[in-house]
Order: structure tokens, then C-alpha cells, then sequence
């Protein structure tokens, strides 16, 4: 299948609701070039004017009472719609806060919207799974929301006002996951926009996925009161490893951000680490101590008098100190990647062991696209396959016409494949785990 060109999709983590995806493939589009999200999306399409309408009647019971006070027992049916959106679509719930000098003064009431894919940006070259979901729930500022609010003149008398006064006000918008549906679909958004040239390009950026994900870090907070202890703790942890490798990465990005100083006789700027630039100045000024201490030196700088002589001593402590600031920088610097190490393990263990709840999901296909460019390329895509009665779970791969048994590396794995450094996970489908048996789990 090609791939089409998506200048008209705007590249930031949205999702796509039924509705957008009803109307979208309103009327049949045959023989056009289409991306994964468009395929799917008019496969649910066909599948829903295709089946006979089979709405799932269930009776709502309420208690009122009637206009001579006796309590009157009421039942409405409700309809949830066609199987189809109940296999496929969720809701999340969208709430945002206003910051005023980054604190909570108010909040909007939450909406409720359904989705049917999470549309997920690729937060860095070399990304896991999860922190692409992570990303998308991240809590975000509202873009043209953020202002400096100062006192009117009016107000103030037109004295002007002190920077403690002014007041920094943001919509922090968040977004929680209310139901999810018992199979999820994600699409890694792989196409991108550069504005500068006013085009579009494929992201080849690896991601690693998990055979198994949980939900439950990104569900409604009400429903955490039925939480586990194991889950909590579980939760908990992520979220504190989570945390502290943010602060790790931070440290080791400022640490490693090139510090420019002209080379000598050149007008080129040369860059090298804030540790490479202590020891070298270091070195330098270690040089000026050692230059000090010859015969000819101690004449020359008797001969210029105390000033001299003091900046040499100053030259000497210095050297001293960038010595001591280098080597305290540089132990800092091995001691938290050796942390980060050590997190990164942990974490890759919590992330393989998911508690298995109604959060709990698993992955059954991964769509991949090969090529450079979004315009142009090839797709095919991973299906696991489980035969119940021999306990053996296999992956297919589904590449036109052919099919075949893969070894799970294909689809698991922590670097790109030797030869595919453009073909990538582009769309995942997860089933919810305890769902498994009656939804995808048939053999073949």
C-alpha cells in the first residue's frame, strides 16, 4: 500500500474521534492513496454500514417519586451504539486550570470526548513506547494563553508596578482517560511539518514497543480509589523513576552544552564540554604556576613588583579551584549515568511487568512503514497469533500477498533492524489483556 502525503494533518498529539472518522469516510474512496489512520478508519466505515444495525439495549433503572410522594421505580433504555464503536472507542476527559504565579485559582469543568486512536508524537530519537503515551497526557499550556497581567494604571496611579506584583497567568490544559475501549489503536506520528520549507517529512526515529502496556497511570483519579496496593506502588515507582531520569537528563544536557571561546589567533569559535574547558584552563593557569617558579621568571616579576607577583598567586589558587570544580563535575556527572543506568533497568522491568487489570493491555499488530519520505513507501504489517489449545503464541507478517512466521525480534527490539533504518512502527493495535480470549485469540 502507498503511502499519501499529509500536508493537510497538522503534526501535533490530537486524537481522532468517531464522528471525525464517520464523516471523514462518509462517502466510499476507492482507489486513493491512503495512510494507515485513513485505511482503518474507513474499514470501521464499511464494517459499520456494512453489518446490520446491532444496538446493545440495556435498561437504566432510576428511583423517583411521583406527584403523591410514593417512590415510583423508572427504567430507560439506552442504546450504545453499534458494535463496532463499542470494540474501537473510548472517552477521555479534558479538564484545564488556570495558573495565576504558578498556582491553581481555577478550574474549567471536564468534557468528555470519544477517540477512537491516540495520535501520538515521538518525543526523541530513541523513544520507548511508553514514553510517547507519557508525553500525550502530559498536562500542556495552552498555546496564546500565557500573558504578563500588570495592574492598570488606573489602579496603580501610573506608578510603576514591581516585578513581585505582576502576575503570570496560563491554561494548563490535562487530559485523563474516563474509559478505554477494549482495543486501542495508536498512531505514532511519524509525519511531521517544516515550516521553513513548507513541506513534509517522515520522523525514522526508532521507538521500542512493549508486548505489554498499562493505562493505569493515565485513567480518571476517581478511579483510583479501587487501586491495589501492588498497583499502587507499581504506579508509584514508575512515576518517581520517571521523575528523577527527567531531572538526570536535564543535569547531563547542561553539563554537556558546548562551551564557545575563540582559539587563539583565529576568529573560529572552538566548543568542548563545561568539564573540558575547566581542565584545560586548569592547565593553562597550572602552566602560568609552573612558569613562575623558573630563575629567569622570579627575576622578571621581582622586577615588575608586588602586582605581579599577586596575580601569579591568584593564577596557582585558581588553578586549584578549576581543578577541584572539574573533578567534582565530572564524578557528578559519571555518578548519575551510572543512576541512570541502574533506573533505566528498573524501569525496563516495571514496563515488563505490567499488573494485569482492566488497564492492562496487549500488543496484536504493528503496522510498518518503509521509505524515506511520507509521500511514497511500502507497508506491511505484524499480527500475533495465539492458538489457545497449544498454549503458543507466533508472529505473522502480513506483506501483500505473502505471509509468513517471524521471530519476535522483528517486532520487539531496541535499535533498528540492520537494513531498516526507515522502516518503523507506524500504527499499533493493543487488546486489552483480559479480553484476549474473546476478542483475538482463535489460532489459526
Amino acid at each position: 500500500m502507498q503511502a499519501e502525503d499529509d500536508n493537510d494533518r497538522a503534526p501535533g498529539a490530537t486524537t481522532t474521534t468517531a464522528a471525525t472518522q464517520t464523516q471523514q469516510m462518509s462517502v466510499p474512496q476507492y482507489n486513493q492513496q491512503q495512510d494507515v489512520d485513513e485505511c482503518m478508519a474507513q474499514c470501521v466505515t464499511f464494517l459499520v454500514h456494512a453489518l446490520l444495525p446491532e444496538p446493545t439495549l440495556h435498561l437504566e433503572a432510576s428511583a423517583n417519586t411521583n406527584s403523591t410522594g410514593e417512590s415510583v421505580r423508572s427504567e430507560r433504555v439506552h442504546d450504545d451504539g453499534s458494535w463496532i464503536h463499542r470494540l474501537l472507542a473510548g472517552h477521555q476527559e479534558l479538564s484545564t486550570d488556570k495558573l495565576i504565579n504558578g498556582r491553581r485559582k481555577d478550574t474549567e469543568p471536564p468534557t468528555t470526548e470519544q477517540f477512537v486512536n491516540l495520535n501520538l508524537n515521538i518525543p526523541r530519537e530513541a523513544a520507548d513506547i511508553n514514553d510517547c503515551i507519557d508525553a500525550f497526557f502530559e498536562p500542556s499550556v495552552v498555546p496564546g494563553s500565557s500573558d504578563e497581567q500588570r495592574p492598570t494604571s488606573s489602579q496603580m496611579m501610573d506608578v510603576d508596578v514591581p516585578e513581585q506584583q505582576q502576575k503570570h497567568v496560563e491554561l494548563v490544559r490535562h487530559t485523563r482517560i474516563k474509559d478505554a475501549p477494549p482495543v486501542l489503536c495508536i498512531q505514532l506520528q511519524r509525519v511531521q511539518f517544516d515550516v521553513t520549507t513548507m513541506r513534509s517529512y517522515k520522523l525514522n526515529s526508532h521507538v521500542r514497543l512493549r508486548s505489554q502496556i498499562s493505562l493505569a497511570p493515565y485513567m480518571q483519579f476517581s478511579h483510583r480509589h479501587c487501586e491495589t496496593e501492588d498497583k499502587e506502588q507499581w504506579r508509584r515507582r514508575r512515576h518517581q523513576i520517571k521523575d528523577r531520569l527527567t531531572a538526570i537528563d536535564r543535569h547531563l544536557r547542561v553539563l554537556e552544552t558546548p562551551v564557545r571561546a575563540k582559539s587563539s589567533g583565529s576568529d573560529a569559535m572552538a566548543s568542548m564540554s563545561v568539564v573540558s574547558a575547566l581542565e584545560r584552563v586548569q592547565a593553562f593557569m597550572s602552566g602560568v604556576g609552573s612558569w613562575s617558579e623558573m630563575e629567569a621568571a622570579k627575576e622578571l616579576l621581582s622586577d615588575l613588583g608586588k602586582p605581579a607577583d599577586t596575580i601569579v598567586q591568584e593564577a596557582r589558587q585558581l588553578s586549584s579551584d578549576l581543578g577541584f570544580m572539574a573533578q567534582a563535575l565530572g564524578g557528578a556527572s559519571e555518578k548519575w549515568r551510572d543512576e541512570r543506568k541502574a533506573l533505566c533497568a528498573e524501569l525496563d522491568s516495571i514496563y515488563d511487568n505490567v499488573p494485569i487489570d482492566e488497564s492492562a493491555y496487549t500488543l496484536h499488530a504493528v503496522f510498518i512503514h518503509s521509505g524515506l519520505s511520507p509521500e511514497y513507501g511500502h507497508y506491511w504489517v505484524y499480527v500475533r497469533d495465539h492458538d489457545k489449545a497449544k498454549n503458543q503464541t507466533r508472529w505473522l507478517c502480513f506483506n501483500d500477498s505473502d505471509v509468513s512466521v517471524v521471530d519476535e525480534s522483528a517486532v520487539f527490539n531496541d535499535s533498528p533492524l540492520p537494513g531498516q533504518d526507515t522502516a518503523n512502527p507506524y500504527y499499533l493495535v493493543y487488546v486489552r489483556t483480559r479480553d484476549l480470549d474473546g476478542t483475538v485469540n482463535f489460532g489459526v
